[in-house]
């Protein structure tokens, strides 16, 4: 049997759902979305974790030259990647452009692969162009949240708290039983109160105590995993607060496949429960800390004392669909990114 924490009773009507397989019939697919942000260079989906950079080509600045203009549009591209990368929220305080006395000086040029999605020909007869997509993973070992922690383990930055070491020859084991994932209910929070996405969030107390912060997670879930997927759902709550039925069968299902440790895989036939607990205000001067009450905090620090919920990074963020961020425009860092 499956149980849903929300820090109230548990109903015997969610038992009973959650009894049930996984995949249903019933499960809304379009349940939850990427929190994606949105700019004219291209846009970043938090819920993936990758960051797309379109680039246009066109025939006419080019010589009339096909060729010309498909490289031109890899170049466009490959630095549109960059500059949307260079805006990415760190935490509360910092972008990822504040690395390196202003500029950006993490090694993420390599990442920035094509794209599986097809270089695209607009014969417009005013003015044709290609249009390539090229992508960086935010996310895993080869992403750009490895080596934003790899700048800072070698480089400390003096008002970031330094990220954990990770153990190379030996694994820091996660605790055996069921898998906790925490669920932040953020949905309430609209227009300019709602969340923003970083690499590095945080969870505070009303004391101003963190509860999760980047000094806090295993060093290797934080590479592989990143700290937390960020998705959208207009899913309304239950009169009670909680999540309903279809919303915890389509987060499990989120989760089958998102998981990415491999201890974690091995587990994955074990059975899953979810801590959900509603985020009261966004805080920060990006608005990427989440604020709780003084009581799910104790209960957070708790539960992980037992299932290391947060110190492997198994968080999930909902926020509203109405959110700024995801149908508004992603602002992009003005300032020059080299290219090779």
């Amino acid at each position: 049997m499956k149980y849903f924490t929300t820090g109230k009773t548990v109903t015997f009507l969610l038992v009973l759902l959650l009894f049930f397989p996984v995949v249903s019939s019933s499960v809304d697919p379009d349940l939850f979305r990427p929190y994606v942000e949105k700019s004219p260079q291209g846009r970043i989906d938090w819920d993936e974790g990758i960051i797309y950079g379109v680039g246009r080509g066109y025939l006419k600045l080019n010589k009339g030259s096909k060729t010309r203009a498909l490289r031109a549009a890899q170049t466009i591209g490959y630095g549109n990647v960059l500059k949307l990368a260079a805006g990415v929220h760190l935490d509360d305080r910092h972008y990822l452009e504040s690395l390196g006395s202003g500029t950006v000086t993490v090694d993420i040029q390599g990442l920035v692969k094509t794209t599986s999605q097809p270089t695209i020909f607009v014969d417009d007869p005013q003015d044709p162009y290609y249009e390539v997509t090229m992508v960086a993973p935010l996310k895993g070992v080869e992403g750009v949240t490895a080596k934003v922690v790899s700048q800072l383990r070698e480089k400390p930055h003096p008002t970031l708290k330094p990220p954990p070491p990770v153990h190379k020859t030996k694994k820091q084991p996660i605790e055996d039983g069921e898998e906790a994932w925490l669920v932040l209910d953020a949905r309430q929070l609209i227009d300019e109160q709602s969340i923003r996405p970083a690499l590095f969030p945080k969870i505070v107390s009303h004391d101003n105590s963190e509860i999760y912060s980047l000094a806090m997670v295993n060093g290797q879930a934080l590479e592989e995993r990143g700290m937390a997927s960020y998705v959208v759902s207009e899913q309304a709550l239950a009169e009670d607060g909680s999540l309903t039925g279809d919303v915890l069968r389509r987060l499990t299902a989120l989760i089958e496949v998102e998981s990415a440790l491999a201890q974690d895989r091995k587990k994955r036939k074990k059975r899953k429960r979810f801590i959900v607990k509603e985020v009261k205000e966004s805080q920060g001067l990006n608005r990427t800390n989440l604020l709780i009450s003084g009581a799910d905090a104790a209960a957070l620090q708790q539960e992980d004392n037992v299932s290391k919920i947060l110190e492997n990074c198994r968080v999930i963020i909902i926020v509203a669909g109405q959110s700024g961020g995801i149908e508004g425009s992603l602002p992009v860092r003005s300032y020059a990114l080299s290219l090779p």
